[in-house]
């Protein structure tokens, strides 16, 4: 965005507030859907559920998974990663290089 403005200051012509104005419509629309993603994802940390159960409406009840936004945030943020299930390690030898 700040381009933008930059952009007007060195070419006060009609093309360029064309082009400054095209250039911030285009920076807040990217903004504005990663912004959404992000709200949204907050949001459901916030109660407790991943995004299928957000859409398919799991929990109409109590959620058992919820145990407050703070301690929702705390366990999303806090808590250790448990061991992989895909098990990566198998497939390179002690050089870590990949066994094909």
């Amino acid at each position: 965005m700040i381009a933008c403005v930059y952009r007007l200051v060195d070419n006060p012509s009609i093309m360029g507030v064309i082009c400054s104005a095209a250039s911030l419509l285009a920076s807040l629309t990217a903004m504005s859907g990663a912004g959404g993603i992000l709200l949204r994802n907050l949001s459901e940390i916030a109660r407790g559920v991943t995004g299928n159960e957000d859409i398919r409406n799991k929990w109409k009840g109590r959620n058992p998974y919820d145990m407050g936004c703070l301690k929702n945030y705390k366990n999303f943020l806090c808590k250790p990663i448990g061991p992989s299930i895909l098990e990566i390690r198998r497939y390179c030898n002690s050089e870590n290089s990949l066994i094909v």
